[in-house]
């Protein structure tokens, strides 16, 4: 059994240094693709929720949370997709 572990945190910094050498187009990861790709029968894909290091969190804070709650959610949705969340630090 082939398994692929993706660092979440890496390839989404990668994907965003990509979207600006084209001009901030929106792009859109196909991450079952990357799976395939590497004819793995599954995936772990690593991440971390955003931290506050502040009791009191603002707004931007707590969208920019769920919406990283709603992504691991949809990640964790596909086949042989497992999303295993840390911790900041």
């Amino acid at each position: 059994m082939q398994t692929l572990y993706i660092d979440g945190a890496c390839l989404d910094a990668a994907l965003k240094e990509l979207q600006q050498s084209i001009g901030g187009i929106e792009l859109e990861f196909d991450y079952l693709a990357l799976v395939n790709y590497f004819n793995a029968d599954r995936a772990f894909y690593y991440d971390a929720l955003p931290g506050s290091r502040d009791e009191i969190v603002d707004a931007g804070f707590q969208e920019a949370f769920r919406q990283k709650e709603t992504f691991f959610q949809a990640i964790g949705k596909q086949s042989k997709l497992h999303v295993k969340i840390g911790t900041t630090r």
